[in-house]
């Protein structure tokens, strides 16, 4: 959704009207509140697991349930810091990974900023860890991934694994 709405990747972070924070939230929520068992929704990022427990909730106050999962990928710092470096080479060879690991850290310090003035629930929470509980001692993600030594297809499966386990979908 932010790379749709903003353009492309963010590698550091960009001070930003609030409205577009505005906009990506209300375009997940939308996602999320419109999810139907025939056309559920499969969300991922660090917001993604605090707005789609807030619109679970909403929706439970209606006897409603969402299908809706969130995920959560992880890897170590240098993992994810090797990674942006060499999705950015071709754009801009002459990035270090110093440099790539400077607009990381100012991004995530950035990015929880603004989502704390936006989402309160935020305020004692990382959503950067993966281990944080929201006020109510439930977990944030409904999946979380660790990624660093996996290939894109080992991750699709460990998320088919968990939609079967689930009864998200039939083997």
């Amino acid at each position: 959704i932010i790379r749709d709405i903003l353009g492309g990747e963010m590698i550091g972070f960009r001070k930003r009207d609030k409205t577009i924070d505005e906009k990506i939230d209300k375009k997940q929520a939308e996602i999320i509140r419109t999810a139907t068992p025939q056309n559920p929704a499969i969300l991922e990022g660090r917001l993604a697991g605090v707005i789609a427990r807030e619109e679970k909730k909403k929706a439970l106050i209606n006897n409603k349930t969402l299908p809706i999962i969130s995920i959560l990928f992880i890897a170590k710092s240098e993992v994810r810091y090797d990674r942006i470096l060499k999705r950015q080479k071709e754009k801009d060879p002459t990035l270090t990974l110093k440099e790539i690991k400077k607009l990381s850290i100012e991004r995530e310090q950035g990015d929880l900023k603004t989502w704390r003035k936006h989402h309160r629930q935020l305020i004692n929470i990382d959503p950067f860890n993966p281990i944080n509980k929201d006020h109510q001692g439930n977990p944030i993600y409904d999946v979380i991934i660790n990624t660093n030594n996996k290939t894109v297809v080992q991750v699709e499966a460990e998320i088919y694994k968990y939609l079967v386990k689930n009864k998200f979908v039939v083997k």
